[in-house]
């Protein structure tokens, strides 16, 4: 590699988490057929008075024709759908049809998956490495990684005599964020444990962040994920109603401009990224960890960098992970990778061991990169 001038941390990082994603690949995912069975025969039922209600309400038409739904709404109501996913139809809640659709393909898309977990009773699902130019990994035959909310929780079953431990980063792409734009209010207020959301609505109403009503942080909230990473006014009012929280235009607008007059540093970063793209159509960003990915689009080149470095972050954890794990001779698999989350299988006995090198391995993997504050990870049992 020397010779290629290939040397580098994230060559090597890379390179070596190709074994140990053969070891999280042969080991497979350990499910719980049995509570996956009986939600997947409620889902059933559920889908199935659906497909009958829609035969009844509408008609002849097919709740899986994109095209038929989105003529049937602008011939029924007069309004024009850009397509019939649910971050479109959640926009429209005030039509029958748009609230039948967004239940159907739930229950759909839930039994569809649910029916592919419990083939086997251990899955060994396909990871994709590089999947995304980001650095994102992927997962296939089946897809664990997007595993429905609603059976997360008993989705797994540890094999006898084992027990699964569940680790996460706490709000770890605003994290990222913060540091990537040196966004000094932004690390201040994860250098000091505070609730960043609770933080940041004090900063939109100014009021104290005591005085802050449940209301008003769930609206931080949206601003946060939202605005940080290029959203303009008629996204991040989609995205708002998408969570349950609804904006006029110009609380809207009022909200975005006193977030970036608080965010000093993420408008910095979002006005040159801007101008980087007036004088080209495309853009090479870099992820903190030295990942190179080249963009055509301004969102894009806010996201990529801190999706990467996610990413970069957590097979780093995985590396660290296993070569403590093997110096220790501890008894346990990584079974499970999620954007930003571990799921490990450790031996009972063991259970104390594997919770401190896991723990560990991530908290180091992070804190060497996002060196302004430190970043506590939970694990819990599951």
């Amino acid at each position: 590699m020397n010779e290629l001038e290939l040397k580098n941390d994230l060559v090597e990082m890379e390179m070596n988490f190709i074994p140990n994603l053969v070891r999280i690949e042969n080991a497979g995912i350990p499910v719980n057929k049995e509570a996956l069975e009986e939600i997947l025969i409620k889902d059933i039922e559920l889908y199935e008075e659906l497909n009958m209600k829609f035969k009844n309400d509408y008609g002849d038409l097919n709740p899986n024709s994109p095209n038929q739904i989105i003529k049937y709404v602008k011939d029924t109501y007069g309004i024009t759908l850009l397509s019939s996913t649910k971050d479109v139809l959640v926009q429209h809640s005030e039509i029958p049809l748009a609230t039948d659709l967004i239940d159907y393909k739930h229950y759909k898309k839930e039994s569809d998956l649910i029916q592919k977990y419990i083939l086997e009773d251990v899955l060994h699902p396909t990871f994709n490495q590089v999947e995304a130019s980001s650095g994102r990994m992927s997962s296939s035959n089946p897809n664990v990684q997007q595993v429905p909310r609603s059976v997360k929780e008993i989705f797994y079953r540890p094999r006898e005599g084992k027990v699964i431990l569940k680790a996460d980063y706490p709000a770890i792409e605003l994290r990222i964020a913060a540091v990537y734009a040196k966004d000094m209010e932004m690390i201040d207020a994860f250098k000091n444990g505070k609730d960043l959301h609770r933080k940041t609505a004090s900063l939109l109403y100014k009021k104290s962040e005591e005085e802050i009503t449940s209301e008003e942080r769930q609206k931080a909230k949206c601003a946060n994920f939202g605005l940080s990473y290029g959203s303009g006014v008629p996204a991040f009012i989609e995205k708002a109603k998408a969570d349950g929280v609804f904006l006029t235009e110009d609380e809207a607008n009022q909200i975005r401009k006193n977030f970036f007059k608080a965010y000093k540093g993420l408008k910095t970063w979002h006005s040159k990224t801007g101008q980087e793209f007036k004088k080209s159509g495309s853009i090479f960003v870099t992820t903190l960890f030295g990942r190179k990915i080249l963009v055509d689009k301004y969102t894009l080149a806010l996201n990529a960098p801190i999706q990467g470095t996610g990413a970069d972050m957590l097979k780093d954890a995985v590396n660290r992970f296993y070569k403590q794990l093997d110096l220790e001779g501890v008894p346990a698999n990584i079974i499970n990778i999620v954007h930003d989350e571990i799921v490990v299988e450790v031996d009972e006995s063991y259970e104390e061991k594997g919770t401190r090198i896991l723990k560990n391995a991530m908290e180091s993997a992070c804190n060497d990169i996002l060196k302004e504050f430190k970043t506590n990870v939970d694990i819990r049992k599951i």
